[in-house]
């Protein structure tokens, strides 16, 4: 009988300066997807129909 995988080993992940290096990183990144999601619920909004009795009309 064949065996399809071979041993296996555990990895631990790596801590100290490392660790800290890679928890800010995923910071990061987690902030600019809550940005970009901010960002585009604002731009869902609907715009209101205004024209300052001042402005020209946009053609």
């Amino acid at each position: 009988m064949a065996v399809m995988s071979g041993g296996f080993r555990t990895i631990a992940p790596r801590g100290g300066q490392i660790a800290t290096y890679h928890d800010r990183k995923y910071s990061v990144m987690r902030r600019m997807q809550n940005d970009h999601a901010a960002y585009r619920a604002l731009m869902a909004e609907p715009c209101e129909k205004t024209i300052s009795h001042t402005e020209e009309p946009r053609s």
